[in-house]
């Protein structure tokens, strides 16, 4: 990625990773609570907290980091129409996730359950919808 510090591209992936794996640590706490499925396991109070706290920090984040790819990387790929349909997808998840979080937090008791059920489903897609993007790209670079 052209116009980047050299660090920005492993920062952002260890981001989306660990953004990745809290959210997967919280999908039983959710299921509970949100759901009232009955789990076998999930996070004890404080831990479940703090892991809470880590993943809606980090999702700051990779918000802001989005907002870095769209000065150039995004502006960059729409204008030479590269890995369009990937990059849409890509952006269609994260804008899914991003919505659906803010409903968790801040939609009435009615819109939290299924905002909390379509975080869940939107989150397990994101890895791979990522590494497709990724896959692509290197595709993409390799017919050159």
């Amino acid at each position: 990625m052209r116009g980047y510090p050299k660090w920005f591209y492993r920062f952002l992936i260890f981001s989306f990773t660990l953004l990745t794996l809290t959210g997967f640590l919280l999908i039983p706490n959710a299921l509970d609570m949100r759901l009232d499925w009955d789990v076998s396991w999930h996070l004890p109070g404080a831990m479940r907290l703090a892991v809470v706290a880590l993943h809606a920090t980090i999702a700051f984040l990779v918000v802001s980091q989005l907002g870095a790819l769209w000065s150039v990387h995004m502006r960059i790929g729409w204008r030479h129409h590269k890995n369009l349909p990937t990059g849409l997808g890509l952006v269609a998840v994260l804008l899914g996730l991003v919505l659906t979080g803010l409903g968790i937090y801040y939609a009435g008791e009615d819109w939290s359950v299924p905002a909390s059920a379509s975080h869940i489903i939107i989150g397990i897609f994101i890895p791979f919808v990522l590494v497709w993007h990724i896959m692509a790209a290197r595709h993409k670079q390799k017919l050159r």
